[in-house]
């Protein structure tokens, strides 16, 4: 009898021990599925400084790039090779507080700008971030005042561009969603030509025609001023916005740029 009481209150503690440690290894396993979030390492107030003095002095930087250097008047990667004069990658990155890319061909804070197959997907939170800071005279009419001038010479040609092709583009949705997955799948498929975006340089041209069979050809909204965009500058706004249809974060880039658009040039903002 004493020995049978006895290897019930054994049973007892062993039921007991492993319910404890089930417990600790069902809360061990919930918590390692809890995503690391990074802790911002920089105050942001000095990030908010960086770009103030960044718009300032914008017009005396010169490119960080090698090669020809067509600023003000290139594309994004010109722009991009003079704003290294103010922040790099890893540095954005300590002040975003997350990673800029969720995925893509991308190493250790450094971007790759000419692999044919892979792009960057962005953190959906990232755009949200540059609307935020990267305007600061959405909010102070002093430094609209002072820096109008810097986004007439250096920033407006490409801004427009940008938000002309974003507007085009999504004024027919069956071509964008049809691009899209041509490119996606050509891509994927290792066949990608090396000057596949090529086509896009007449893109804002208003005769720009996807099929010699007018019946066939996709319409858009076009403007009577579309004739005068460079088309190298315009090919390359056009593939930025296809990637960012096919990560998903074009339409908080929009937002950013439509802010920036609103800030100072809303006059033309509101003609498209």
């Amino acid at each position: 009898m004493l020995a049978g009481r006895s290897l019930s209150i054994e049973n007892k503690i062993l039921n007991q021990n492993f319910f404890i440690g089930s417990v600790v290894i069902l809360s061990t396993a919930l918590l390692t599925c809890v995503p690391e979030t990074k802790i911002r390492s920089k105050p942001i107030g000095n990030w908010l400084d960086t770009v103030q003095y960044a718009w300032k002095e914008l017009p005396d930087t010169a490119s960080l790039c090698l090669g020809e250097d067509a600023f003000p008047d290139g594309g994004m990667q010109d722009f991009y090779c003079h704003l290294k004069n103010f922040t790099s990658l890893k540095e954005l990155e300590s002040y975003f507080g997350e990673s800029v890319f969720l995925s893509g061909p991308h190493i250790s804070g450094y971007l790759v700008l000419d692999d044919r197959y892979e792009f960057g997907y962005y953190n959906p939170a990232f755009p949200k971030f540059l609307a935020q800071t990267l305007i600061p005279a959405s909010k102070d009419s002093g430094f609209k005042t002072i820096t109008q001038p810097i986004y007439e010479i250096y920033i407006k040609n490409l801004a427009r561009t940008f938000f002309a092709t974003y507007k085009k583009l999504h004024s027919n949705q069956i071509y964008l969603v049809k691009e899209r997955i041509r490119y996606n799948r050509l891509r994927k498929e290792g066949i990608l030509d090396p000057f596949y975006f090529e086509k896009y340089k007449s893109f804002m041209h208003p005769q720009f025609s996807d099929d010699e069979d007018e019946k066939l050809a996709s319409k858009f909204v076009s403007h009577s001023d579309d004739i005068h965009f460079n088309g190298d500058i315009v090919k390359t706004c056009v593939a930025f916005w296809i990637r960012r249809s096919i990560d998903q974060s074009d339409k908080a880039f929009f937002e950013g740029l439509n802010l920036l658009l609103l800030t100072y040039d809303p006059n033309y903002r509101n003609t498209r």
